[in-house]
């Protein structure tokens, strides 16, 4: 089994320490070994992937690898980053930028136990799909031929024209239910597709995945979205 944890941070926003400490809290109970951040937000005071680093090791006790690469500057004013940590060996990690898009963004891909597990944040505006079809089709292009997942904040739902390129290549979908915003979640934004080679058969597929954190904790929202995690 492999317990993964995705979600976006929402930057430096709405006490983040405090909401940063209920997300990594959650991820630990759940027992995850790899964790797949987006919105991982520094500025000159405040650095989020120091915090996560710090947090996992002191609350684990285990040795966390951690990666983060950069994407775009948000609110003209923060670094943002994806970001990846994982308690499990890493063979490679591959990094780089995706397609142009008005906001700059990445990927970030950790190649464990031979499968390639790959963080992912897309152009976010509704009516900019024509800049998430160009991502997808570099995303599965660049995979080609290796066992992988894509997971994170796709910024539009499986039922959107552009995700119909997995489709079209025989992944696998996870998204398990609305998760943005998610004070109302109203959109099936935050999800994984695994690649048809991922499992032998459709009966080894996982039915673990669900959404976490949709409730307030001491009445504040953990994040502008819902956290993702699957039991592979």
């Amino acid at each position: 089994a492999m317990g993964i944890f995705s979600m976006n941070l929402h930057c430096l926003f709405d006490s983040w320490e405090t909401r940063l400490g209920n997300i990594l809290d959650k991820a630990i109970e759940l027992d995850s070994e790899i964790l797949n951040f987006q919105e991982v937000c520094v500025d000159d005071d405040n650095d989020m992937s120091v915090f996560i680093a710090d947090y996992l090791r002191k609350k684990t006790k285990k040795h966390w690898e951690i990666e983060k690469v950069f994407t775009h500057k948000s609110w003209g004013k923060y670094d943002e980053y994806i970001l990846m940590a994982t308690t499990k060996p890493v063979e490679k990690t591959v990094m780089g930028s995706l397609p142009y898009s008005p906001l700059r963004r990445s990927f970030l891909a950790m190649k464990i136990n031979g499968t390639f597990y790959i963080n992912i944040h897309l152009e976010h505006k509704a009516d900019y799909h024509r800049y998430r079809v160009q991502q997808i089709k570099f995303l599965v292009g660049s995979f080609k031929g290796t066992k992988h997942l894509f997971m994170g904040d796709f910024n539009s739902s499986p039922k959107d024209y552009e995700q119909k390129k997995f489709y079209a290549h025989g992944y696998q979908e996870y998204f398990p239910g609305k998760s943005y915003p998610s004070s109302n979640p109203r959109k099936a934004i935050d999800g994984v597709w695994l690649s048809k080679n991922f499992f032998k058969a459709k009966k080894d597929f996982p039915d673990h995945a669900k959404l976490v954190l949709a409730k307030p904790i001491k009445g504040l929202q953990s994040s502008d979205h819902l956290g993702l995690f699957i039991d592979l």
